[in-house]
């Protein structure tokens, strides 16, 4: 039996790895952006 520590460590890989499922779905279906279009989307975002 694990202890709530070891559930949680469980659950947050868990979360980790489902996010990369979908990230790589995404991938694969081309929703994604390219560096150059993902970097100033962001620098438009802030202000510097």
């Amino acid at each position: 039996m694990m202890d709530a520590t070891e559930y949680e460590t469980l659950l947050k890989k868990l979360e980790v790895l489902t996010d990369i499922q979908i990230a790589e779905s995404q991938v694969k279906q081309g929703k994604c952006k390219g560096h150059d279009d993902a970097k100033n989307i962001v620098l438009g975002r802030i202000q510097i």
